[in-house]
């Protein structure tokens, strides 16, 4: 980023009005967040290189296009940089990413911030570990979104229960402080948050195997369903006490039907395409989807669970990759 701009340094009593917060992103999600922070926060765009400012275009999603448009140009600053990224420079009173944290980049980012409060979006099991250690005893969460975004301009969203995010950790009280005036909030834990992307992301590689059509995807689903409970399985033994019972069939055979029933209806509830949001949605996310297949499964086999049905979709997901 040529000529970088740096936000001012607070006044000399070290008050900061307002409040300075960092979005670590440019995608659909980035900018989702950026769209809810309200106007009198300094709020600035986080990306790797290549602008001055980040224009953000959202609108909520309709059958027939999209609704008003809500518009900010945001000020950027670089967080890369090597070992002195320009917004490592600057104390942030929240840092909150929407891409895959990396400890030793968020600790650069976070290097003039030690009271920051730190909160990311992705849900895999390495990212969540990566995400508190950055913190370094900070406050840190999950900021999960519980709606769709589109990679069109402008981002088109649509929710069940409207543009709303899922907040967990010790970050939640700040978090829903932060983005409560824009967004519906809601207070969950982080195992819960764990153990709900055990329950998508497969969907997500059954959605593929079945060759990115929605009938395709409904074909999948008994091996959906079953490579679901043992995921959730395995990130609920985190806390579960030794010699828990690992779920019936009964419990495989109820998430199969319930699935088939909500996978069937989905299309004539959401205003948007939803093959075309699969794909290019999920289709810019197939490593991280195979990371957290992978991931669910070494945590069951360390615990002694069955992986048998999460491995047959992740071998079968990985052959969709090709080389």
């Amino acid at each position: 980023m040529a000529g970088a701009v740096v936000p001012p340094a607070p006044a000399a009593t070290g008050y900061r009005e307002p409040m300075r917060v960092l979005v670590i992103g440019r995608g659909p999600v980035a900018h989702s967040l950026l769209s809810v922070l309200p106007e009198g926060i300094d709020t600035w765009a986080g990306l790797r290189s290549g602008a001055d400012r980040l224009d953000v275009a959202i609108a909520p999603a309709r059958r027939d296009g999209h609704g008003a448009a809500h518009r900010r140009s945001i000020p950027a600053i670089e967080v890369a940089g090597g070992d002195d990224p320009p917004a490592g420079s600057v104390r942030w009173d929240a840092v909150l990413t929407t891409a895959p944290p990396h400890a030793e980049d968020l600790g650069r980012v976070l290097a003039s911030s030690p009271d920051a409060l730190l909160a990311g979006v992705s849900q895999a099991p390495s990212d969540v570990i990566a995400l508190r250690a950055a913190a370094a005893g900070r406050r840190w969460g999950l900021l999960v979104p519980e709606f769709l975004a589109t990679r069109e301009r402008p981002v088109r969203w649509w929710g069940p229960l409207g543009l709303g995010f899922a907040v967990a950790g010790s970050a939640a009280p700040g978090l829903r402080a932060l983005i409560g005036v824009g967004a519906r909030t809601r207070r969950t834990g982080v195992h819960a948050l764990l153990e709900q992307a055990a329950l998508v992301i497969p969907v997500v590689a059954g959605f593929r195997i079945g060759g990115e059509t929605w009938s395709g995807m409904l074909a999948e689903v008994p091996g959906i369903a079953a490579a679901s409970v043992q995921a959730r399985a395995a990130v609920s033994s985190l806390r579960r006490s030794p010699g828990s019972p690992f779920p019936a069939a009964a419990e495989v055979a109820a998430l199969r039907s319930g699935l088939a029933v909500a996978l069937r209806a989905a299309p004539a509830i959401a205003p948007v395409d939803l093959e075309v949001y699969m794909r290019s949605h999920f289709g810019h996310h197939t490593e991280q989807t195979l990371r957290m297949l992978d991931e669910w499964r070494a945590i069951g086999s360390a615990g002694g669970l069955p992986v048998d049905a999460i491995t047959t979709l992740r071998d079968r997901f990985a052959a969709t990759l090709g080389g």
